[in-house]
C-alpha cells in the first residue's frame, strides 16, 4: 500500500493510466473518497493544477468508490 504524502495522487494517476491502457481512451470521471479528493485538491495540486486536471477528468466524491475511473459507456477501471 502506498503511504507517502502523494499517495492519493498516485492512486488517481494509476486509475486513469489503467483505464487508458485497458480501454484505449481517457475516462470521463474518477470517483474517489471525499478525503482523497480533498487531499489532492488542498495539498497536492495547486488551484491551477487542480483546474487543469479537472478540465480533462471530473473528480466525483463518492463514499463507496476507492479511485474508480469510468466513462459514459459503463467501462470502469479500479
Amino acid at each position: 500500500m502506498l503511504n507517502g504524502n502523494d499517495r492519493n495522487w498516485i492512486r488517481f494517476c494509476a486509475a486513469v493510466d489503467g483505464f487508458r491502457s485497458v480501454f484505449g481512451g481517457w475516462p470521463v470521471r474518477v470517483r474517489l473518497f471525499p478525503d482523497a479528493l480533498a487531499d489532492i485538491r488542498d495539498h497536492i495540486l495547486s488551484p491551477e493544477g487542480f483546474a487543469r486536471v479537472g478540465s480533462r477528468v471530473e473528480f466525483v466524491p463518492d463514499d463507496d468508490a476507492p479511485m474508480i475511473a469510468e466513462d459514459n459507456r459503463g467501462a470502469q477501471y479500479n
